[in-house]
C-alpha cells in the first residue's frame, strides 16, 4: 500500500508508469509472491492527511505500508506556514488569490506584453525584494525547524500506528529539483526561475523551499538509523545522456519514476 502526493498518484505519465504500477511490474517479474499494489496517492496531500487515510484502511501482519512524500509537506511548511495544516484548505480559504495567482502564471508564459510589463514592475521594486528576503531569513528558520519536527513526528506515528497492526512501514524522502548536486540545464533553470510558490510576490518563498529540501534532507539523514527510512532526496542527480527527468520543480517524467520505482523495489 504505498500513500503519497499526486507523484504517487500518477501526475505526468500513464497510470502504467505511475510509481505503482512501475514497482507491480518489478514485482510480477522478479518475486513468485503473489503480492498486490494499491495506489493511495492522492494530490496534494500532506503526510497527516496520508495517516488519517491510513487509519481508515484495514491491514493484517502481511502487509507493507510505503510512504513517499516531503516536498507538500515542505512547501505547506515553508510557503502555506502551517505544517499542522493541509494545502487543500490553504486553497479554499484563498481561491481569488490562488485564481489570480493561476492567471498571471498562464499570462507570463504565453504573453510577451504581460512578461515586458512585468520586468520593468520587477526592475522598480528590485530594492524592495531584496528587503523582504534579508528580513525573513529568521522566520525562514523557525518555520523550517518547526515543519521537519512536525514531519518526523508524523512518520514515527505512521510507523507505529502499522507496526501496532503487525504491518511494516517504510518511508521514503522524495526527490526535488530544488535540491539538486549536478548542475542544472537550461530547461530546469528555466522551471525554477518560473515557479509560481504562493500567492506572494517576495522571492523569500522559493529560497524558503530551497533551504527547506536542503534541512529536511540533512537532517533525514541523521535519522537513517532507524530501520525503514530511506533519503531518495538525491536519487535523480545522476543524468545520463543529458536526460532531464524533472516536469517541474517536483513532478518527474516516467524515466524519472523508473529509477524511483527500482530504488523502492531494491528496499
Amino acid at each position: 500500500m504505498i500513500f503519497g502526493g499526486s507523484t504517487i498518484w500518477g501526475t505526468g505519465s500513464a497510470d502504467r508508469n505511475s510509481i505503482p504500477s512501475l514497482i507491480q511490474k518489478k514485482i510480477n517479474e522478479n518475486l513468485s509472491e503473489k503480492i498486490k499494489v494499491i495506489n493511495y496517492g492522492f494530490t496534494t496531500v500532506t503526510i497527516n492527511q496520508q495517516i488519517n487515510l491510513l487509519r481508515t484502511v484495514a491491514l493484517d501482519s502481511n502487509d507493507l505500508v510505503i510512504f513517499y512524500d516531503g516536498g507538500n509537506d515542505i512547501f505547506q511548511s515553508m510557503v502555506n506556514e502551517n505544517s499542522d495544516g493541509s494545502i487543500i484548505g490553504y486553497n479554499q480559504k484563498n481561491k481569488l488569490d490562488i485564481y489570480i495567482q493561476s492567471v498571471k502564471f498562464f499570462l507570463s508564459n504565453n504573453s510577451y506584453t504581460y512578461r515586458l510589463l512585468s520586468s520593468i514592475r520587477s526592475n522598480a521594486n528590485k530594492s524592495s525584494s531584496s528587503h523582504c528576503d534579508e528580513s525573513d531569513q529568521n522566520k525562514s528558520k523557525k518555520l523550517m525547524e518547526k515543519g521537519f519536527d512536525s514531519y518526523m513526528s508524523n512518520i514515527k506515528l505512521a510507523r507505529s500506528y502499522v507496526q501496532s497492526k503487525d504491518a511494516k512501514f517504510i518511508h521514503f524522502l522524495q526527490p526535488s529539483l530544488f535540491y539538486k548536486d549536478l548542475k542544472y540545464s537550461e530547461y530546469e533553470i528555466n522551471i525554477i526561475n518560473n515557479s509560481p510558490l504562493g500567492v506572494n510576490k517576495c522571492k523569500i518563498y522559493q529560497q524558503r523551499v530551497q533551504q527547506g529540501y536542503k534541512y529536511y534532507s540533512d537532517k533525514y539523514k541523521n535519522s537513517l538509523n532507524d530501520d525503514g527510512l530511506y533519503n531518495l532526496v538525491n536519487s535523480l542527480n545522476s543524468v545520463k545522456n543529458e536526460q532531464e527527468y524533472y516536469l517541474d520543480n517536483l513532478h518527474i517524467s516516467s524515466a524519472g519514476k523508473i529509477i524511483v520505482a527500482d530504488r523502492i523495489f531494491e528496499e
